[in-house]
């Protein structure tokens, strides 16, 4: 995955630091998507990869937290994923789906 040159430190430390098999499902998710934005994939197409991945909502909030904070293509897929969330997409953090909102 292509990471951000500022932020490939910060990057490593949190791929080392999550090695038990939560950890490692959800950067296996995160690779999944980045590599598919490095294939100049829309983000669209970068989130289909997940369809069939066994993540909770927690989870992929995690994978777009991530690739919307690393990737160089972080920009443009957090502003996707924050208008399909019901998003404006010009929210500065990332969307949590996870999050339940009763009106």
């Amino acid at each position: 995955m292509k990471v951000k040159p500022e932020q490939q430190e910060i990057w490593d430390s949190i791929l080392e630091a999550n090695q038990d098999i939560y950890g490692l499902s959800i950067n296996h998710a995160i690779g999944m998507v980045g590599n598919r934005l490095d294939k100049d994939d829309s983000p669209k197409q970068a989130l289909e990869s997940l369809d069939h991945a066994d993540l909770t909502g927690f989870m992929r909030g995690c994978v777009a937290k991530a690739i919307g904070q690393f990737h160089i293509r972080g920009d443009e897929f957090k502003k996707y994923w924050n208008i399909k969330c019901g998003g404006t997409g010009e929210e500065r953090g990332t969307i949590n789906p996870a999050i339940l909102t009763i009106k």
